[in-house]
């Protein structure tokens, strides 16, 4: 995590990919204005012109036509009164009203608006309409007064003067229709320039285009798919991946973070790596441990058989006992933490798996000077886990409250609590170091986050977290009474097994001079005479018949001679092993293999094969003899499982 900051720090921070999407909007926003507008100045101008022309026009057009017409009627109405012979009092009533009643030619408003040309033509049509009217008026008048034959010589020169008005009328109709007809003219142009405009323009952004893709391509895509691809080696599983930092722009920040984070994923693994390797060296030597182990219980158990032992010696002996299994109990936790086994979600005695990981750190009680406060739930809760799982997160909780405490003098006191809250049951570790610096309260969770320096993963806790939260539970920080630090591991609550049976342990000097295993014939395989013997002796102390065999071979051909009822093979031996024995016995002897017990030193999957180990029949050294004697009674069908 320090790593991504140094190296964040070391970057600049200008935004130069931001601008260059700002500068490329901006520029494709001003073409689209630029033509916009100018499409908008240039035919829109036309276009109103047009309208506002076009409209005063129209309404002087339609004006005049309907004068023309009514002018028509009324030298038709004078023709008709004129020829009558007794004309109706009413017509000529009629005539003389509508004469005298001319009107305006055209409305003001539009007058105004018209082509100058247009406007002169109508003043001339204005001057002929006074006369027509004139001449129907005196029309009009002398038809009132009788004077038929007057009235109808003037006639004719009704007649010319309403042909002039239609002249008139009809020019100023053509020099409207003309003016038109020209605004029309100059839309076309417009839409002619503009479309040309529009192709030159079009043209020109075409022209850019190459220049924008390759700006597009160099600035974004690129880098992009360089990450694309950094990415994809990394979960094809590269850690050696890099993705090249070719500018200081945001693109180039996020290079710069992908590197720092595939460093720091090379050095998690190399840590990882180390680890393994470790867990594999602990199988190894736990094998080795174990049988010395199982060799000093074996013996110590047979000299507690003898009632000649005087009561200082019995108890060095219960000594030497007490220590091999306190010993071998430290080593198989340790193989138990570091075996990697499949999630397994179910039922888990919660303070079982507290103790186991107590056990696991307790060495380093005494040598931190660590006062331990352990307040577990009498009722014995159960939770919803894996329990390997939950062992490792109270592992990593434990180890972390006993590393904080280092930083502070003694008294020291780790507080360990089990308890139901609600419907999950929780485990509190609380201890009295310096607590959590400010700042990192929030993210003390987050990965690669640690208060170690060089000496922490910044991992466990994230972890630990996660595997809370897979189980249906969480992992919190909660405030501490007083300094320190402390934590809460909440897990769904579970109903305990139905029959669960309450732990009964044996006093360390129980003895007994029955033969449980009186008639049983038993094959004891085991490469190590040290810890073969001891075991032969107590199975045969115990009413057995043991036949012994140093490997697979010797035990198959022991198997050839006489016939057995169950038998007890380790599984890390030389020549021929216990896996290879059983898998022979699977198929020589099925009905024998389902009698066999196993000793195994380490916890390594033991699952594979044509004929896999059954886990349940494999007892982990050093196991006790008495552990022994029921697992040999439960195969033989001696007694229930």
């Amino acid at each position: 995590m320090k790593a991504v900051r140094r190296l964040a720090d070391r970057i600049p921070r200008p935004r130069r990919l931001r601008t260059t999407m700002l500068v490329l909007l901006g520029a494709a926003a001003l073409y689209v204005l630029t033509l916009t507008g100018w499409l908008a100045l240039r035919v829109g101008r036309a276009a109103t012109q047009l309208s506002t022309g076009t409209t005063p026009v129209l309404e002087v057009y339609e004006h005049l036509t309907e004068r023309a017409a009514q002018l028509n009627e009324l030298v038709l109405l004078a023709h008709r009164v004129a020829a009558d012979s007794a004309p109706s009092p009413g017509l000529v009533h009629r005539l003389y009203t509508r004469a005298t009643g001319r009107g305006a030619l055209i409305p003001s408003a539009a007058f105004a608006q018209l082509p100058e040309a247009m406007r002169l033509q109508l003043v001339a049509v204005d001057e002929a309409v006074s006369h027509l009217h004139a001449e129907l008026v005196e029309i009009a008048s002398h038809l009132e007064l009788g004077q038929r034959e007057a009235a109808r010589a003037m006639l004719p020169r009704l007649d010319a003067r309403n042909a002039l008005v239609v002249r008139h009328l009809g020019a100023a109709q053509r020099i409207g229709l003309a003016d038109l007809a020209e605004r029309e003219r100059r839309l076309d142009q417009a839409v002619e320039d503009a479309t040309r405009s529009v192709g030159l323009w079009l043209l020109v952004g075409l022209a850019l285009v190459p220049g924008t893709v390759w700006l597009v391509r160099r600035r974004f895509e690129t880098p992009l798919a360089e990450l694309e691809e950094g990415l994809a080696r990394v979960a094809g599983g590269d850690l050696t991946a890099t993705v090249p930092v070719r500018r200081p722009d945001e693109l180039g920040q996020l290079a710069g973070h992908f590197n720092a984070m595939t460093g720091i994923l090379r050095a998690r693994t190399e840590e990882q790596g180390r680890f393994v390797a470790a867990g594999q060296l602990i199988a190894d030597v736990a094998h080795e441990v174990n049988n010395p182990l199982m060799a000093i219980g074996a013996l110590s158990d047979g000299r507690l058989d003898d009632p000649s032992l005087d009561a200082e010696e019995r108890e060095d002996w219960v000594q030497v006992r007490r220590q091999a299994r306190r010993a071998g109990k430290l080593v198989a936790g340790l193989l138990r933490f570091v075996r990697p086994t499949p999630p397994r979600i179910e039922a888990v005695p919660l303070n079982t798996v507290l103790r186991s990981a107590l056990d696991l750190v307790s060495y380093r009680f005494p040598v931190d000077q660590i006062e331990l406060d352990a307040r577990l739930d009498p009722a014995h809760p159960w939770a919803r886990g894996d329990a390997a799982r939950c062992e490792q997160v109270l592992v990593n909780l434990l180890s972390n409250a006993i590393d904080a405490m280092r930083a502070v003098p003694p008294p020291r006191r780790l507080t360990v609590e089990t308890g139901r809250r609600d419907d999950h049951v929780a485990v509190t570790v609380a201890d009295t170091g310096p607590g959590i610096a400010p700042g990192l309260e929030g993210r003390i969770f987050l990965p690669f986050v640690t208060t170690k320096g060089t000496e922490g993963t910044g991992l466990g806790l994230y972890i630990s977290r996660q595997i809370a939260r897979d189980a249906g539970g969480d992992l919190t920080l909660e405030p501490a009474d007083g300094h320190g630090a402390r934590f809460v591991l909440r897990l769904p609550a579970a109903p305990a097994p139905a029959g669960e049976p309450p732990p009964v342990q044996a006093p360390a000097d129980a003895r007994s001079d029955a033969a449980p295993l009186g008639g049983l014939r038993i094959l004891l395989v085991d490469d190590e005479a040290v810890v073969r013997r001891p075991v032969a002796r107590y199975l045969a102390r115990r009413g057995a018949r043991v036949t012994e065999a140093a490997d697979g071979y010797e035990a198959l051909a022991c198997l050839e001679r006489a016939e057995v009822d169950v038998v007890l093979t380790d599984l890390r031996m030389p020549v021929m092993d216990g896996p290879e024995l059983y898998r022979r016995l699977s198929t020589e002897r099925p009905a024998l293999a389902r009698h066999v017990v196993f000793f195994s030193g380490d916890l390594r999957p033991l699952d594979g094969g044509e004929a896999p180990v059954p886990a349940e029949r494999v007892l982990l050294k050093p196991v006790d003899l008495r552990e022994v004697e029921r697992k040999v009674l439960e195969v033989a069908g001696r007694r229930d499982a």
